[in-house]
């Protein structure tokens, strides 16, 4: 083999490969109709927030613009510029995002370490285990990349202590926090450098430190306000802030809900690092032929019984199902397993140890960015893309400071290569190629184009694209961009036809509890004059494999997050019946309702229903 084709081949190319192709390839595959919409509807209409006709955090609802400001308006400035492109404009934003922040992460660490393989190697698990689901920016992928770039310039921090790394720090961390409010908690990152500021070069130092980081952050402060008044959104920011500190963020962000998911969460991933450990163990000891690996194994798989116990116990009071661990959760507890043995093999005093300040900057990120989410430590996974290069690199002694003490050949990195290595990348590259955004896990099956210009470029499976096609192909014929239509259970639809929410609010039947779909009806015959077209769509669009049958649908409609389903349905045959609506057009996924006297545009009269 020449010499071109060996480096080509080589293991730094293949993970340099895995990291630029596979976010491309994959955003051509996979339909959601649900929160990819609902992202999407929001970033459509962020630069041009009309107050009177959305139903949000503003004036009763949930999610208010100000709660993740800049990603609102980041993505309303890309869809200004590209919107052009559909759907497919808010996926590719999604792999420039992915690509942006595997390369300041890479940039982060390079100067840590000797050899830059082991952080591709960890990049490239990162970009597998982050990027196959919600592939458009939102409050968790768009905060990650920011947190990223806080990192870098922290990090930098630990190489030459100069301060106007704090500067930079600091403002990188305030954009974080107008990206997602609850982010304001990463300030607590900066008391990791200045600690080490101050027992390296002293008191003084770190004082000029934390003034230099304060006036980034303001400066962060001023940018965002210069934003909100050049856009003309005063009112509507600082009402934002004020229904995200004191309003109702809705019954999927209340105190007690979050409490119990932490609970269960933290459970699966204790019980998970338990039982990496015991495999940890149990090779170890096998390698090194000792004869005592049983009576050390049993404990671990004891302690790993008796931490699931629990776990099942709010698993089935929050009726989420019992399961064992998701994928994410599985990727978080890997990396803190690996986090865990470089922590407790640091030599020295370790408030003193640089790779030990390292180390809680990485992971705290990882900690911090799902805080206040409804999912939260399942969405740790986007705070990875530091610490899973930084776990292999320096596990793997590609550190400057040779944390470990076993080598490349060591019974130890042995055991940790083959029990928990090997298994991570095959568990990785199994999701890679199955997880999509709520589409078949085939994606051998997801070659089927979609014929609406908002959708060119996507693919699904066969009988989802059928569906969509005869649906789109139909309401061609209205003229809907501008007006408000009704689509209880599918805000993608929303997007694709240019209309205007008639709830106020895309994605009602998620979102809103009993009394707000009620108030939110009532707004919307206050608000419009007229009534609106009705696209009710029957699928239940959170499983993977509609208009095909599903067992997941029927367990989805269990969960809580179906709890306004009926209200919503029922709310809306109401309407049907008070507006003397007919159907007139309906396929294997949705019915099209017209009201009594439907007022038809040029459009619409050029084109009349079958």
């Amino acid at each position: 083999m020449s010499g071109v084709h060996r480096r080509f081949f080589c293991p730094d190319s293949v993970f340099i490969i895995i990291i630029l192709v596979y976010p491309l390839l994959t955003i051509f595959q996979g339909l959601d109709m649900g929160d990819f919409g609902f992202w999407a509807v929001k970033y459509r209409d962020a630069l041009s927030f009309d107050p009177a006709l959305n139903l949000s955090g503003e004036n009763g609802g949930v999610f208010p613009l100000a709660s993740i400001y800049l990603t609102e308006i980041f993505g309303g400035v890309w869809h200004a510029l590209f919107g052009r492109l559909g759907v497919f404009s808010f996926k590719l934003l999604f792999a420039f995002i992915a690509w942006a922040t595997a390369w300041i992460a890479y940039k982060s660490l390079r100067p840590f370490f000797v050899a830059r393989r082991p952080l591709l190697f960890g990049l490239a698990l990162a970009v597998l285990a982050i990027t196959p689901t919600m592939q458009l920016i939102n409050y968790n992928n768009f905060p990650a990349f920011l947190y990223v770039c806080t990192a870098f310039f922290l990090l930098r921090t630990f190489r030459n202590g100069r301060a106007e790394n704090f500067f930079f720090a600091g403002l990188c961390m305030s954009l974080t926090v107008f990206a997602r409010i609850p982010s304001i908690a990463g300030i607590l990152l900066f008391l990791i450098p200045l600690a080490y500021i101050r027992s390296h070069l002293g008191t003084g130092a770190m004082l000029r430190s934390f003034v230099w980081s304060f006036l980034g952050f303001i400066a962060g402060c001023v940018f965002t306000g210069v934003i909100v008044i050049l856009l003309g959104q005063e009112e509507i920011f600082l009402n934002g802030i004020k229904a995200t500190l004191f309003g109702d963020m809705g019954p999927y962000h209340k105190f007690s809900y979050l409490a119990k998911r932490f609970l269960s969460d933290t459970a699966k991933v204790a019980g998970t690092i338990l039982a990496l450990a015991a495999f940890y163990t149990l090779f170890s000891r096998l390698l090194s032929r000792r004869d005592d690996w049983r009576a050390r194994l049993l404990p671990c798989i004891a302690a790993f019984f008796l931490v699931h116990l629990p776990m099942y116990l709010i698993e089935q009071e929050l009726g989420n199902g019992k399961q064992l661990i998701s994928f994410p959760l599985y990727i978080f507890a890997f990396a803190l397993f690996l986090a865990g043995i470089i922590l407790f093999s640091l030599p020295g005093q370790f408030l003193r140890n640089r790779w030990a300040h390292i180390c809680l900057v990485v992971f705290g990120i990882a900690f911090l960015l799902p805080l206040g989410s409804d999912q939260v430590w399942w969405n740790a996974k986007f705070g990875l893309w530091l610490a899973l290069p930084l776990a292999l690199g320096t596990v793997f002694r590609a550190g400057n400071a040779q944390a470990f003490y076993f080598g490349r050949f060591s019974v130890y990195a042995r055991a940790l290569f083959w029990s928990i290595l090997v298994p991570a990348w095959v568990f990785t590259a199994a999701y890679a190629f199955t997880q999509t955004d709520r589409d078949q896990a085939n994606r051998l099956k997801l070659v089927h184009s979609l014929h609406h210009p908002n959708l060119r470029g996507i693919h699904t499976n066969k009988a989802r694209a059928d569906a969509l096609n005869e649906l789109t192909d139909y309401l061609a014929r209205y003229d809907l961009k501008g007006k408000a239509v009704l689509i209880p259970f599918a805000p993608l639809l929303t997007y694709v036809t240019e209309c205007i929410p008639y709830l106020g609010f895309s994605m009602p039947h998620a979102l809103f509890s009993h009394s707000r779909l009620t108030n939110a009806f009532s707004w919307a015959r206050g608000v419009h004059r007229e009534y609106p077209l009705i696209i009710y769509v029957r699928a239940i669009t959170a499983a993977r494999n509609w208009p095909l049958p599903d067992p997941y649908a029927a367990q989805w409609l269990q969960t809580q997050w179906a709890a306004p389903r009926p209200t919503l349905h029922a709310l809306t045959m109401e309407l049907i019946q008070e507006g003397g609506y007919t159907e007139v057009w309906t396929n294997a996924i949705a019915a099209v309702y017209e009201p009594e006297n439907w007022s038809r545009t040029p459009l619409d009269l050029r084109n009349p229903p079958d």
